[in-house]
């Protein structure tokens, strides 16, 4: 186990059992190695990222837009990109640290505003605003804007992060990143 060889434990630990049923300390061995196998096998895996605007004023000329939400096009063109370390086969105690950065794809300069970040460990969320690493990211640059970091939980069974970026006039990013 210490090894991080989980399979190879677990077939050694079935040995101990078919040797002697009863044993506890067999059986908890087992079912750590098994519990551990599991969360080596899950990785950090990036959702896409969602721009919002703010709603326009009035509806489409010509058009009944009594149940449609307008809103305004968006000031430019971006993405939020993640880097997880580490990356995978995290274990309870490991130090770890999520960087986010934002991606400009478009021609104008995006200026951020705020962020926020909102972590959910076990289906219990906490947010908090961490002050931006940059004020202005440049058309077709990518630019880090902040990161968290941590010790990982005993016993955490789901992890996620959505970052929120508000940027030119009320306008915003958001993406996730989910332990799975």
């Amino acid at each position: 186990m210490a090894a991080r060889q989980y399979d190879q434990a677990i077939g050694h630990f079935d040995e101990a059992l078919r040797l002697d049923p009863q044993s506890g300390q067999a059986a908890a061995g087992r079912a750590s190695s098994i519990a551990l196998r599991d969360a080596a096998r899950k990785r950090f895996v990036p959702g896409r990222t969602v721009v919002k605007t703010e709603k326009a004023s009035g509806g489409l000329a010509g058009f009944d837009s009594g149940d449609v939400a307008v809103q305004k096009a968006p000031d430019f063109l971006g993405r939020i990109e993640f880097e997880m370390a580490p990356p995978a086969g995290i274990r309870p105690g490991d130090a770890y640290t999520l960087r986010f950065f934002l991606v400009n794809e478009g021609k104008k300069t995006i200026r951020i505003q705020g962020v926020t970040v909102n972590t959910s460990v076990n289906g219990a969320g906490g947010g908090a605003q961490v002050p931006p690493a940059a004020k202005e990211v440049a058309p077709q640059q990518r630019t880090q804007i902040g990161e968290i970091s941590g010790s990982w939980k005993d016993g955490t069974s789901s992890w996620s992060a959505e970052v929120l970026i508000t940027a030119n006039k009320g306008d915003s990013l958001k993406n996730q990143i989910t332990w799975r």
